[in-house]
């Protein structure tokens, strides 16, 4: 039995290296990774599922399945479970600490109440201290979030959420610089936290400090290959910095893997509409309409798209067609009014801004009144891959005047 034990072992170590030499000839460990942390999360989420099955009373399945849906991103499933928690076990101060912090990150104003709770209960921790100072920045009061970082101070210095709300105060009171340090600070307190390059990133992307803002999110990325919203994050940072078709590339990528995704759907079609392509724009606006009928925006933004070429006929056409159902509201009666007066006026299309249109295809219509022309696609345009240097000629060429991090 011994000696069969010992085989195996040797077999095992033989088959490892074999496994990795295959690896290392093909390497695909980012999609791995997801795969793997996505089967993770589900089998956590599955356990956690039948506990409260067979203990429907526990309050901690509830809580850590909150835990597990926030860190995932799922925000509203979070504040389900913590919700439930909390009826099972009311006063805890713990169920009370991740119900505000879920409430915070849904930028709910009860999250204060449940902080403050969570305190009352007997939380006196550095996360407590720090989630309400974060409140109080929200709130623009300067003196109690002062407060609260003071007292998170006292408890640890070197924690890494202390950086980032210490950078938070500064940026709110306009010290750039000293707020940047901090979060930089952050991230060598505690690189293996995805908050902190987020948070980094979020406040270069406000600022349009695009370079940066792309260097910490390619960081992420390779550290982070897991995190679902990085991606998107890298198409919005594209956007920023005027290289649309890479956004578009990302964005289209993305829905590959996650084909429900109209807002993802809508943003390509904002980046057309933003670039006066109104053809392309169109073709997306109607089929995010055509899937979801009662989403008046979608129609409206389709409509438009004739409005801005200066077809007010077929826009007026396209809203009796297909916002029937929309045609007593104050809204469609404003704009088919604005519309009928461009007409008698016969106002000028938007011609010094407008891309020619592709050939174009037949659009459905009512019978008994003429055929719309259907815009088409426009084709893709060169994709960024370069790297983050090469980023300054293509803004150059886009016209875009993106800031620098001059932060050291």
């Amino acid at each position: 039995m011994v000696y069969l034990i010992r085989f195996l072992l040797v077999l095992g170590v033989f088959g490892m290296f074999s496994c990795n030499n295959q690896e290392n000839s093909s390497f695909k460990m980012p999609n791995t990774v997801v795969q793997n942390a996505e089967r993770e999360f589900k089998l956590k989420i599955e356990q956690l599922s039948e506990a409260m099955v067979n203990n429907p009373g526990d309050a901690q399945n509830y809580l850590v399945r909150s835990i597990a849906y926030f860190d995932h991103g799922d925000f509203n499933e979070a504040l389900v479970d913590i919700n439930k928690a909390e009826r099972l076990n009311p006063n805890n101060a713990e169920i009370a600490y991740y119900k505000a912090k879920i409430q915070f990150k849904k930028n709910d104003p009860n999250a204060l109440n449940s902080a403050e709770r969570s305190k009352d209960l007997g939380n006196q921790s550095i996360d407590i201290q720090l989630l309400l100072a974060e409140i109080y920045l929200k709130k623009k009061d300067f003196t109690a979030a002062k407060s609260y970082i003071q007292a998170a101070e006292n408890i640890y210095p070197y924690s890494d959420n202390l950086q980032i709300s210490k950078g938070n105060l500064q940026l709110l009171v306009g010290d750039t610089s000293t707020a940047f340090a901090y979060f930089k600070r952050a991230i060598s307190f505690n690189n293996s936290s995805f908050d902190n390059y987020k948070n980094i990133i979020d406040n270069y992307y406000n600022l349009t400090i695009a370079d940066s803002a792309l260097k910490f999110t390619k960081i992420a990325m390779s550290k982070f290959p897991n995190r679902r919203e990085l991606p998107e994050m890298k198409g919005q940072i594209f956007e920023l910095a005027g290289v649309n078709d890479s956004a578009i590339a990302i964005y289209k990528k993305i829905m590959v893997s996650q084909t429900n995704r109209p807002d993802l759907l809508e943003k390509i079609a904002n980046i057309h509409f933003k670039r006066r392509n109104f053809d392309s724009a169109f073709i997306i606006y109607d089929e995010l309409f055509n899937k979801s009928n009662e989403n008046q925006r979608y129609l409206y933004r389709a409509a438009e798209c004739y409005e801005k070429k200066g077809q007010y006929e077929e826009a007026l056409e396209y809203l009796e067609d297909e916002g029937d159902d929309f045609e007593d509201s104050p809204e469609m009666i404003t704009r088919i009014s604005r519309l009928e007066n461009k007409l008698k006026l016969n106002t000028p299309a938007e011609t010094d801004l407008y891309v020619a249109p592709e050939p174009a295809v037949k659009l459905k219509v009512a019978p008994k009144k003429p055929a719309v022309v259907k815009p088409s696609l426009e084709p893709e345009k060169r994709i960024f891959r370069g790297e983050l240097e090469d980023i300054k000629p293509i803004q150059k060429r886009s016209g875009m005047n993106i800031k620098k991090d001059s932060i050291k």
